[in-house]
């Protein structure tokens, strides 16, 4: 199965969200779209692929800092961890109430 990407909808309510700028540093230039929780085949397992490549996922990035997003992103990746396991527990939770 081919790695799947943001979709072209998805890039640019990313884009928007971050007024065209870096996430990190401003910079305008040599712009990229980088997944928090990164895109892997694991990752679509545990979040599903729907919150893999949302909008909540992505960050824009310049090229430069891309290099260093896992360092950048880390506290980011960690809080939305958190916030998608506890859907997930609430989710299970609430399946194993209904019978």
């Amino acid at each position: 199965m081919d790695k799947p990407y943001f979709i072209k909808e998805t890039k640019i309510e990313i884009y928007k969200d971050f007024d065209g700028k870096c996430g990190h540093c401003g910079s305008t230039q040599a712009l990229e779209f980088h997944h928090i929780i990164p895109n892997t085949i694991l990752n679509r397992k545990i979040y599903g692929n729907e919150r893999i490549q949302s909008k909540e996922n992505g960050f824009l990035i310049c090229k430069p800092d891309h290099e260093k997003a896992n360092i950048i992103l880390k506290e980011k990746r960690k809080a939305l961890k958190q916030k998608w396991n506890a859907q997930i527990n609430r989710q299970r939770e609430k399946i194993l109430l209904q019978g």
